[in-house]
C-alpha cells in the first residue's frame, strides 16, 4: 500500500514538470516561401507586430503539414506558396500549413 501511495504521488509531483516544456507559447508567421531544402523551409513573413521578418525552420519527420486543407509532407511544398508556419522551438517548427496562390492572368 505505502509503494503504491508513493508512486502515485511521485506521479503526481512530476507530471507538471513533464508538461511544461510542451506549454511554451507558440509562435506563428504568416508569409511566403522563398527557399525549401530537405529539412529546412525558409519564407518571408510578417510578425505580430507587422514587422517584415525573413526567417527559417528546420524540419523533421514529425511536423504537421497541411496544403490547401488536406495532409501533406514536405515534398508537396512549392516556392511561392502561402504558408502559415507555427514553432514552439526558435527554429523547429510543429505545423505547416500551406495555400496555392492563384496565378493572375498577367503572372504568365
Amino acid at each position: 500500500m505505502r509503494y503504491a501511495l508513493s508512486i502515485v504521488l511521485l506521479t503526481l509531483f512530476l507530471s507538471p514538470l513533464a508538461f511544461a516544456a510542451d506549454k511554451k507559447k507558440a509562435v506563428t508567421f504568416d508569409g511566403t516561401i522563398v527557399k525549401l531544402d530537405k529539412n529546412r523551409l525558409n519564407f518571408d513573413a510578417t510578425d505580430a507586430k507587422g514587422k517584415p521578418v525573413h526567417g527559417y525552420a528546420y524540419t523533421d519527420n514529425t511536423i504537421k503539414v497541411t496544403v490547401d486543407g488536406k495532409e501533406a509532407t514536405m515534398r508537396d511544398l512549392r516556392l511561392g506558396m502561402h504558408v502559415v508556419v507555427t514553432m514552439r522551438n526558435k527554429q523547429v517548427a510543429d505545423s505547416i500549413v500551406a495555400e496555392t496562390v492563384a496565378k493572375k492572368e498577367w503572372d504568365l
